[in-house]
C-alpha cells in the first residue's frame, strides 16, 4: 500500500490537474474480493520454439456489475512469468498483437453479476480478419503478446490480472488498478 500512495503522490506532483479525481477514486477504490481471474494454458508442455498461448477469463462473484475495459488482451491485463528459481522473467519481445478496439478509444463494459468471460470471446466486434486469425486458436493467445515468448527451455510460472475501471473515473486513467492475480500455471519447455 504504502509503494502506492507513493506512487500517487510523485504522480500528483508531476501532473496535478490530470489526476486528481483518479487519486480521489482510487484511493477509496479496493480491489474486490469478489472477482475472480482464471488463467487457462492452452497447453502445459511446448517445444522450444513453439507459440505458447493462454486464456484470461474472468468471472463477477460480486452482486454488482463490475467495469472492465476491453481493447486487446495485451492492454487490458498482465501477465507475470518466473522461472524455476522462482526469479521474475523480463519480457523478451516487445508486445504485439491486434487492438480489439480499433476505433482509438477506450470504452469500457460491465460484466454482470455471475458473468463469466473472456477477452477474445469479447472479440465480437472485431474485423473479420482479426476474429479468423489463427493467433486466436480457439481463444487462446500467445503470450508473445505481452513480451514473453518463453522460447528457452525450463519451467515457468504464469500469474495473470485484469485491468479494472475505478468507480466515477475516466478509463483512460484507470491504468494500475488490478484485479487480484490468477491461479498460477506451470508450463514446460523443452528443447
Amino acid at each position: 500500500m504504502q509503494l502506492f500512495v507513493t506512487i500517487l503522490s510523485i504522480t500528483a506532483m508531476t501532473q496535478p490537474s490530470a489526476t486528481l479525481a483518479w487519486m480521489a477514486a482510487a484511493a477509496a477504490y479496493t480491489q474486490p474480493a469478489s472477482i475472480a481471474v482464471t488463467l487457462i494454458p492452452e497447453t502445459t508442455s511446448y517445444k522450444a520454439g513453439d507459440t505458447v498461448r493462454v486464456k484470461i477469463v474472468v468471472h463477477n462473484l460480486s452482486g454488482t456489475p463490475l467495469s472492465l475495459l476491453f481493447s486487446g488482451p495485451q492492454n487490458d491485463s498482465q501477465l507475470s512469468v518466473r522461472d524455476a528459481t522462482g526469479t521474475l522473467v523480463t519480457p523478451d519481445t516487445r508486445p504485439s498483437g491486434p487492438l480489439l478496439n480499433t476505433s482509438g478509444s477506450v470504452m469500457p463494459r460491465a460484466l454482470q453479476p455471475g458473468e463469466t468471460v473472456s477477452d477474445t470471446e469479447y472479440a465480437l466486434g472485431m474485423p473479420p480478419d482479426i476474429q479468423s486469425s489463427s493467433e486466436f486458436s480457439q481463444g487462446f493467445v500467445p503470450t508473445a503478446w505481452w513480451g514473453y515468448t518463453l522460447s528457452k527451455p525450463g519451467r515457468y510460472t504464469v500469474v495473470a490480472r485484469r485491468v479494472l475501471v475505478a468507480p466515477g473515473v475516466s478509463p483512460s486513467t484507470s491504468a494500475g488498478i488490478y484485479s487480484p492475480w490468477s491461479n498460477p500455471v506451470a508450463i514446460t519447455i523443452t528443447s
